[in-house]
This record gives C-alpha cells, sequence and structure tokens, in this order.
C-alpha cells in the first residue's frame, strides 16, 4: 500500500481514515510512517500511517495526458523554430554578404546586402515574436511559424531545382525547413480545430 501512495498521485483523491472520515483534496506525498493531505481547512497536514485506511485516487482524463505531451513537443518544436530563425536574422543583420554566399553560392550586390538586412530584421522580429511565452503557443504563432517553414522549403527547393543553385546550405537549409514544416503540421492543424 505504501509503494501505491507514493508512486501515484492524481487531482482529486480521497483519504479514508479508520475513524470512518473521508478527505477530498490531492495526495501530496507519504513517507514510511505518515501520508501527507490537505486537512478539511486545505492547508497540508500530516496524518499517521496507523489511522489511515485507504487512499484512493481519481485519475485525470486520459488525454490530459496525450495533450501535455503534444503542448511540450509543440513548445520545443516553436522553440527550436522561433531560435532558428533569429539566429539566421541575426547573421543576415551582421553578415549578409557570407550569409548570401553560404546559401546560395553567388555574392550580394549593394542593393542585395539591403535587402537581405530587411530580411533578417523580420526573421529576428518573426523568431522573437513566435518565441513561446507562459506554458503555450498560440494558435497563431504555431501557424505563422509553420507556414514559413512550408513556404522556405518550397521555394529553397525551387532554388536549388529550377534555378540551379548550388551552395554548401542550400539544401541543408531545405531540409530544415522541409522537416520543421512536417513536424507543425499536426500541431497548426489541431490547434485549428479546436477552435471550430
Amino acid at each position: 500500500m505504501l509503494a501505491a501512495l507514493i508512486i501515484a498521485t492524481a487531482s482529486a483523491d480521497t483519504l479514508h481514515l479508520r475513524s470512518g472520515q473521508n478527505i477530498e483534496g490531492t495526495f501530496l506525498g507519504a513517507s514510511t510512517n505518515q501520508v501527507k493531505f490537505p486537512g478539511p481547512d486545505g492547508q497540508p497536514k500530516t496524518y499517521p500511517l496507523t489511522d489511515v485506511d485507504s487512499v484512493t485516487f481519481t485519475a485525470p482524463p486520459a488525454d490530459a495526458f496525450s495533450k501535455q505531451a503534444a503542448s511540450m513537443n509543440t513548445r520545443r518544436l516553436m522553440t527550436l523554430s522561433a531560435a532558428i530563425e533569429a539566429a539566421t536574422g541575426l547573421s543576415l543583420i551582421a553578415f549578409p554578404g557570407v550569409v548570401g554566399r553560404l546559401l546560395l553560392g553567388a555574392g550580394l550586390a549593394d542593393n542585395g546586402i539591403a535587402v537581405a538586412r530587411l530580411a533578417g530584421i523580420a526573421l529576428l522580429c518573426l523568431g522573437l515574436a513566435c518565441w513561446p511565452s507562459g506554458g503555450n503557443s498560440t494558435q497563431t504563432t504555431v501557424r505563422a511559424l509553420f507556414s514559413y517553414n512550408l513556404l522556405a522549403a518550397l521555394y529553397l527547393g525551387y532554388l536549388r531545382i529550377g534555378e540551379g543553385f548550388v551552395s554548401y546550405l542550400l539544401l541543408p537549409a531545405f531540409v530544415v525547413h522541409a522537416l520543421l514544416a512536417f513536424l507543425l503540421l499536426r500541431p497548426a492543424h489541431s490547434r485549428a480545430e479546436e477552435k471550430k
């Protein structure tokens, strides 16, 4: 019984005392000689194990765990994608010519450097705006990063296949954006479905 008390945690538990008293609350923990449970006043209280008849645990809904896991995975994906875009934006602002050569295999003219820096500012802002804050990402930010990654992958693929660009980072950038778009597809779609 003690092992079950230590392992299990739930949201609407009942402590059954040998005196016949039942206390509703959340199981807070146990040791070899006592159980910690909210008292009738709601404050944490320890009950000697000799006074405890049993504890009934009420499990949260089954889909609560899967939603929490999906939210955590979405948060990690959003953080990764936002960090990549912010870092790329900073790189374009600071070193537009180098990024242009590595990504496209070609140098940039003066007007190309100006446009690359402006694109860097936009990517930095996208990364900052989509950075998950608090516990979750919003539907809008998930859809924004999904759309950006999908369109970036399509365009980078077009540059390689349709325009014949060859460089060190073009194929890896295509793969990263395609992979992020694929991984963000479900969260972007499921969040949209939840709103309906």
